[in-house]
Protein backbone atom coordinates (compact mmCIF):
# COMPACT_ATOMS: atom_id res chain seq x y z
CA UNK A 1 0.00 0.00 0.00
CA UNK A 2 2.82 2.21 1.13
CA UNK A 3 4.52 1.83 -2.33
CA UNK A 4 1.28 2.63 -4.23
CA UNK A 5 0.54 5.91 -2.26
CA UNK A 6 3.99 6.47 -2.83
CA UNK A 7 3.63 6.36 -6.85
CA UNK A 8 0.86 7.82 -7.09
CA UNK A 9 2.17 10.58 -4.86
CA UNK A 10 5.70 10.86 -7.59
CA UNK A 11 2.93 11.11 -10.72
CA UNK A 12 0.94 13.30 -9.03
CA UNK A 13 4.04 16.16 -8.17
CA UNK A 14 6.34 14.83 -10.89
CA UNK A 15 8.26 18.15 -12.34
CA UNK A 16 6.25 20.69 -14.03
CA UNK A 17 3.06 18.24 -13.61
CA UNK A 18 1.08 20.19 -10.79
CA UNK A 19 -0.89 23.53 -11.30
CA UNK A 20 -0.70 26.34 -8.69
CA UNK A 21 -2.58 29.50 -9.40
CA UNK A 22 -0.82 33.32 -9.30
CA UNK A 23 -2.40 36.15 -7.17
CA UNK A 24 -4.40 37.21 -10.28
CA UNK A 25 -5.83 33.19 -11.30
CA UNK A 26 -3.71 32.51 -13.96
CA UNK A 27 -2.18 28.74 -13.79
CA UNK A 28 1.37 28.88 -13.51
CA UNK A 29 4.01 25.78 -13.52
CA UNK A 30 4.45 24.06 -10.10
CA UNK A 31 7.84 23.57 -10.38
CA UNK A 32 8.84 27.09 -11.73
CA UNK A 33 6.75 28.82 -8.63
CA UNK A 34 7.95 26.76 -5.66
CA UNK A 35 11.03 27.22 -7.24
CA UNK A 36 11.12 31.09 -7.39
CA UNK A 37 9.51 31.31 -3.52
CA UNK A 38 12.28 29.00 -2.54
CA UNK A 39 15.11 31.31 -4.23
CA UNK A 40 12.92 34.06 -2.57
CA UNK A 41 13.33 33.16 0.57
CA UNK A 42 16.71 31.45 0.45
CA UNK A 43 15.45 28.23 1.03
CA UNK A 44 16.81 25.17 -0.75
CA UNK A 45 14.14 23.70 -2.94
CA UNK A 46 12.07 20.49 -2.56
CA UNK A 47 12.52 19.27 1.23
CA UNK A 48 10.54 16.88 1.85
CA UNK A 49 7.95 14.90 0.21
CA UNK A 50 5.91 13.87 -1.32
CA UNK A 51 3.60 12.57 1.53
CA UNK A 52 0.26 11.26 0.60
CA UNK A 53 -2.93 11.71 2.97
CA UNK A 54 -6.18 9.96 2.34
CA UNK A 55 -7.29 9.35 5.63
CA UNK A 56 -8.73 12.16 7.89
CA UNK A 57 -6.40 12.67 11.22
CA UNK A 58 -3.90 11.34 8.96
CA UNK A 59 -0.27 13.78 8.99
CA UNK A 60 2.86 13.66 7.41
CA UNK A 61 6.19 12.70 9.33
CA UNK A 62 7.55 15.31 11.93
CA UNK A 63 9.99 16.94 8.90
CA UNK A 64 12.69 19.01 10.11
CA UNK A 65 12.91 22.77 9.27
CA UNK A 66 16.47 23.53 10.68
CA UNK A 67 14.72 26.07 12.85
CA UNK A 68 13.22 28.09 10.17
CA UNK A 69 10.41 30.51 10.10
CA UNK A 70 8.04 31.35 6.78
CA UNK A 71 7.55 27.89 5.85
CA UNK A 72 6.35 27.06 2.41
CA UNK A 73 4.20 23.63 1.60
CA UNK A 74 2.73 22.37 -1.67
CA UNK A 75 -0.87 20.65 -1.86
CA UNK A 76 -2.10 18.87 -4.28
CA UNK A 77 -5.96 17.85 -3.49
CA UNK A 78 -7.82 15.06 -5.71
CA UNK A 79 -11.55 15.01 -4.35
CA UNK A 80 -12.48 12.55 -7.38
CA UNK A 81 -15.62 12.61 -6.36
CA UNK A 82 -15.96 14.41 -2.45
CA UNK A 83 -16.12 18.12 -2.29
CA UNK A 84 -13.46 18.85 0.21
CA UNK A 85 -10.20 18.43 2.17
CA UNK A 86 -9.34 20.59 5.66
CA UNK A 87 -5.69 20.81 6.36
CA UNK A 88 -3.54 22.19 9.01
CA UNK A 89 -0.35 22.70 9.17
CA UNK A 90 1.83 22.63 12.16
CA UNK A 91 4.75 23.09 14.16
CA UNK A 92 6.78 21.93 17.11
CA UNK A 93 9.68 22.45 19.01
CA UNK A 94 10.39 18.63 19.87
CA UNK A 95 10.39 15.80 17.81
CA UNK A 96 10.15 12.91 20.45
CA UNK A 97 6.38 13.60 22.15
CA UNK A 98 5.64 16.72 20.03
CA UNK A 99 2.84 19.27 21.47
CA UNK A 100 2.17 20.08 17.91
CA UNK A 101 0.40 23.76 17.42
CA UNK A 102 -1.23 25.33 14.64
CA UNK A 103 0.95 27.42 12.60
CA UNK A 104 -1.95 29.46 11.70
CA UNK A 105 -1.59 32.73 13.92
CA UNK A 106 -5.62 32.70 13.87
CA UNK A 107 -5.96 28.85 14.77
CA UNK A 108 -7.88 27.99 11.60
CA UNK A 109 -7.58 24.88 9.44
CA UNK A 110 -7.46 25.64 5.52
CA UNK A 111 -10.24 23.87 3.14
CA UNK A 112 -9.93 23.04 -0.61
CA UNK A 113 -13.36 22.49 -2.28
CA UNK A 114 -11.43 21.76 -5.64
CA UNK A 115 -8.75 19.56 -7.65
CA UNK A 116 -5.67 21.03 -8.12
CA UNK A 117 -2.35 22.07 -6.49
CA UNK A 118 -1.79 25.35 -4.13
CA UNK A 119 0.87 27.30 -2.18
CA UNK A 120 0.47 27.41 1.36
CA UNK A 121 2.70 29.75 3.22
CA UNK A 122 2.60 29.75 6.95
CA UNK A 123 4.46 32.36 8.46
CA UNK A 124 5.35 31.40 12.14
CA UNK A 125 8.38 31.61 14.83
CA UNK A 126 11.71 29.37 14.09
CA UNK A 127 10.52 26.19 14.77
CA UNK A 128 12.45 23.10 14.23
CA UNK A 129 9.67 20.79 13.01
CA UNK A 130 6.64 20.56 11.26
CA UNK A 131 4.00 18.67 9.57
CA UNK A 132 0.72 18.47 7.24
CA UNK A 133 -2.85 17.11 9.30
CA UNK A 134 -5.75 15.74 7.06
CA UNK A 135 -8.12 17.44 9.56
CA UNK A 136 -11.17 16.36 8.00
CA UNK A 137 -12.27 15.58 4.62
CA UNK A 138 -15.44 15.04 2.32
CA UNK A 139 -15.79 12.54 0.13
CA UNK A 140 -14.66 8.83 0.81
CA UNK A 141 -11.69 8.80 -1.82
CA UNK A 142 -10.93 12.69 -1.58
CA UNK A 143 -6.59 12.89 -0.51
CA UNK A 144 -4.08 15.47 -0.91
CA UNK A 145 -0.10 14.95 -1.95
CA UNK A 146 1.76 17.52 0.83
CA UNK A 147 5.65 18.47 -0.08
CA UNK A 148 7.30 21.04 2.55
CA UNK A 149 9.98 23.54 0.84
CA UNK A 150 11.61 25.25 3.39
CA UNK A 151 11.65 28.86 4.41
CA UNK A 152 13.56 31.30 5.75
Amino acid sequence: MADAKSAAARAALGAGSGLLYDENGSIVDATELLQSIADGVGADPVTSGPYTLDTAGEATSAITARGVQDHTFSVVVSLNGGTSVTMRFQGSLTRMNPNWFNLNDANTDTTYSADGARVAYKSAFACPYVRALLVSKEGAAASAVVRYYGGR
